[in-house]
């Protein structure tokens, strides 16, 4: 099941506009869009709940597909800190624990809609306090 998730999450762009607000929202929107998706969301949820009772599939899940996708959210928001668009200071680690965390708040919880518009709330509701 991780190899299925693995790949069609792999499919997700990480555009690099200049924009880091809009490129952050264009690219939680494909999260959350893919997240809700009947055939890949509550397959995504089970394994998360699986990976709790097993350590061995914890450490599969981290390794394969939370950290390669975290990486990739935390260098564009690195990218953006370079070009003086975010303080230098900001810990670039939690600002996409707490993007992402949200949405999986909702995957697993379900309380709530996953779409763009909720999205777009995330990153601004997140980002825009801190955009210089």
């Amino acid at each position: 099941m991780l190899d299925t998730l693995e790949g069609v999450a792999a499919r997700i762009p990480t555009d690099d506009t200049g924009d880091m607000l809009t490129d952050m929202r264009t690219r939680l929107a494909q999260v959350v869009d893919l997240y809700a998706d009947d055939s890949f969301g509550p397959l995504l949820a089970s394994l998360i709940g699986d990976a709790q009772h097993d350590p061995s599939l914890l450490a599969d899940f981290l390794d394969r597909y939370l950290k390669p996708r975290r990486a990739d959210a935390v260098l564009r928001l690195r990218i953006a800190q370079q070009d003086g668009h975010l303080p230098e200071d900001l810990n670039l680690d939690d600002i996409s624990d707490v993007i992402f965390g949200a949405v999986y708040h909702r995957l697993l919880l379900r309380n709530g809609p996953l779409n763009e518009a909720y999205a777009h709330f995330v990153v601004d509701a997140t980002l825009s306090g801190f955009v210089e």
